[in-house]
């Protein structure tokens, strides 16, 4: 929050907010919500790589979060003056997108040139690098009833500081198959994406080598903010 720029455009933006990264024209398509009523506008890919997103002076509605019962009309109500963003699209440039509140993912996100939905996702070239940082929860969205984002790509640094990195109705519908994520997960409990075989997704989850030198701009050092080394798991391949 400290670091976004306001000028000469303002990366700053308030309550439920819908952000469409369109990285193959250095766009960003921002639609924001208030008294119900939604306003769309496309501004230009942040000078400074940084976009945040505040809770309203009225504050957030939500008093505890529950993993079930997510994404119907009544929560999104509740969700208007938090510091939400949903995201997705494509990007060429780097960027981190902080919330202060949850972050959600309601479609694929990847580099340019890269094609969403593959198992095992495939390597990025170049140096582009995304930061998904939450307050809360990062979260994917799965309304129920509804229909789920089947083998969804996220190609990006998930970060939630003080909770998890999870999957909305998780127990609900059909399975959903892969969520392939390539990057980097930070959560400060282990949240659940599906129940083997019955709902949700399967992990296809690949570490991007690219993060230990190419950090997306003011990312959080997760080990400098109150983070230790729990566990370490080596993976053979082949």
């Amino acid at each position: 929050k400290a670091y976004v720029e306001h000028a000469p455009q303002a990366n700053e933006f308030t309550g439920r907010t819908y952000l469409v990264l369109e990285g193959s024209v250095g766009k960003i398509k921002v639609t924001t919500v208030a008294g119900g009523v939604e306003t769309t506008k496309t501004i230009e890919w942040p000078k400074n790589g940084l976009i945040y997103v505040k809770a309203s002076e009225a504050g957030c509605a939500y008093t505890k979060f529950e993993q079930e019962n997510t994404d119907t009309a009544t929560t999104l109500a509740k969700e208007e003056g938090c510091g939400s963003v949903y995201v997705k699209g494509n990007y060429k440039e780097s960027l981190t997108i902080g919330a202060e509140t949850d972050l959600i993912v309601n479609g694929p996100i990847t580099p340019t040139g890269v094609t969403a939905g593959l198992t095992p996702p495939t390597a990025p070239s170049g140096t582009a690098t995304l930061g998904l940082i939450a307050t809360r929860f990062i979260r994917v969205y799965h309304p129920c009833p509804g229909t789920g984002l089947t083998n969804l790509s996220i190609y990006g640094a998930i970060l939630s500081t003080s909770h998890s990195f999870l999957v909305d109705n998780f127990k609900c519908g059909s399975m959903l198959g892969n969520l392939n994520v390539y990057g980097a997960i930070g959560q400060k409990f282990r949240g659940i994406v599906g129940e083997a075989g019955t709902h949700g997704y399967n992990k296809e989850y690949v570490y991007d080598e690219r993060l230990a030198t190419d950090e997306p701009p003011y990312f959080l050092a997760p080990l400098k903010a109150g983070w230790k080394i729990a566990r370490e798991r080596a993976i053979e391949k082949g």
